[in-house]
């Protein structure tokens, strides 16, 4: 295992993955849930970037380090270019009838009403919560391509991308919690609980309600959760294998760049320097075609 030392943070822009409405509306592999599972991830990345931007925003005023005021610029940007790249392949759902507009308005307007009622310590403590449950994520889909071998490459290859910037940036929100705002372990810790059960909330309406739009009845819909839970949380499932990571969090002297494999994310980065391309980056990690 190689653990992220020091990793330059490399706001990317240019992007193309080629996210036209060719892909097909069950694109990973044909599963429904899957599928629908990662839709609902996408649709929730406009606002939730938004939402760490302005919570992290709060506090840069005060940051004295010039190195991590650097950082807070770049997370900035890498933020939102996820924002514009997810809101490309949510274009592919308005083809599909779904009110995009709607839901991404009203998940908007739902996290910035949530922000103002609460103080600037708890903003900035469930960010980095949320941070530290995207970067297990990302390592898990960057070291363990096999689950999504029947994936859509251009779908993977834009995941991969927005998971290779999620690992470059993943201390920033924690060093900025930590060093700058001095958020106690207690609210570090409950921050994480809270944005635990909240983003399993989210994600869980927002893909029941993408299932119902297709048109899957109640009892189609109960056998398409049995078996999208059974991927992740049965033996090597994509959440299980994130568990031991997740829980690092709970440890009092735990911090970012003390966890995590980084093979996947530097064989990506290879690939891209290589290629300047993260489609053909993605293609490449997907089928484990980097030798």
């Amino acid at each position: 295992m190689t653990i992220q030392t020091d990793v330059q943070i490399i706001p990317r822009t240019g992007l193309d993955f080629s996210l036209s409405n060719e892909i097909p509306t069950f694109w990973f592999g044909g599963d429904a849930f899957k599928t629908r599972l990662f839709d609902a991830h996408s649709l929730l990345t406009p606002a939730g970037e938004g939402f760490f931007i302005r919570c992290l925003k709060a506090y840069k005023n005060q940051i004295r380090d010039s190195r991590l005021n650097l950082e807070v610029e770049k997370f900035i940007l890498q933020e939102g270019q996820h924002t514009l790249q997810h809101r490309l392949s949510n274009n592919r759902l308005k083809a599909q009838g779904i009110d995009v507009d709607k839901l991404e308005s009203d998940q908007q307007k739902e996290t910035e009403r949530f922000r103002l009622r609460i103080s600037q310590h708890l903003g900035l403590a469930l960010t980095t919560a949320y941070e530290h449950i995207t970067t297990i994520t990302s390592h898990a889909l960057m070291e363990h391509p096999e689950l999504f071998s029947d994936a859509d490459p251009n779908i993977f290859s834009l995941y991969a991308w927005h998971s290779a910037e999620e690992i470059e940036h993943k201390s920033v929100c924690f060093d900025v919690m930590q060093n700058v705002a001095k958020v106690k372990y207690p609210l570090r810790v409950f921050a994480l609980v809270i944005a635990t059960l909240s983003f399993q909330v989210q994600v869980s309406m927002l893909t029941g309600k993408l299932l119902r739009h297709d048109g899957f009845s109640f009892t189609q819909r109960l056998a398409l959760w049995r078996r999208g839970l059974k991927w992740m949380y049965g033996k090597n499932g994509f959440t299980r294998i994130q568990l031991k990571h997740y829980f690092a969090y709970f440890r009092p002297h735990f911090h970012p760049t003390s966890f995590g494999d980084m093979s996947g994310y530097n064989r990506w980065k290879k690939i891209y320097r290589l290629t300047n391309d993260p489609l053909i980056a993605g293609k490449m990690i997907q089928k484990n075609d980097f030798a």
